[in-house]
């Protein structure tokens, strides 16, 4: 149950903390009458708000039913005293796992998100992944083998 509950309050603080300190350097860099950058911070701004939040959501999403599932099992054992019957524990311990699953692939939702709700994310990923295939391309002199319009 910590497991899940510290996790997400550990993200929500350091969501808290990083719009904080965007909306701070917003301000201390100050305007200077130029509303062209003005109005690309409060897109980054914006952009970054979206994919924590979506973040946020996605790791409610997938803890919730997991800790419930763990206090349902508490609460069957210690307080009823009660086994369920053998289907009724087949899908129990199905679930249970499926969950589980579920809940660690909190670990690597956060690249996926930013990947796919944030443009500047997603072009400087394309940018450094073309910039190491071809650093590989060309260790392995396999960038010799390409076609010219392609090198």
């Amino acid at each position: 149950m910590l497991g899940v509950i510290i996790p997400i309050v550990l993200l929500i603080v350091f969501d808290i903390l990083t719009l904080h300190n965007a909306y701070k350097i917003r301000r201390r860099v100050g305007p200077l009458n130029n509303n062209l950058r003005i109005e690309r911070l409060r897109s980054n701004d914006r952009q970054m708000l979206v994919m924590l939040l979506f973040q946020l959501a996605i790791c409610l999403l997938l803890s919730i039913p997991s800790a419930a599932l763990d206090l349902y099992d508490v609460f069957l054992a210690l307080v009823l005293n009660n086994a369920l019957q053998p289907y009724g524990q087949a899908i129990f311990i199905f679930s249970l796992n499926f969950f589980r699953i579920l809940y660690c692939c909190n670990s690597v939702i956060g690249f996926y998100t930013y990947t796919l709700m944030g443009p500047n994310f997603r072009k400087e990923f394309k940018r450094c992944t073309r910039h190491g295939l071809r650093i590989i391309l060309t260790t392995t002199k396999l960038m010799e083998c390409l076609p010219l319009s392609i090198q």
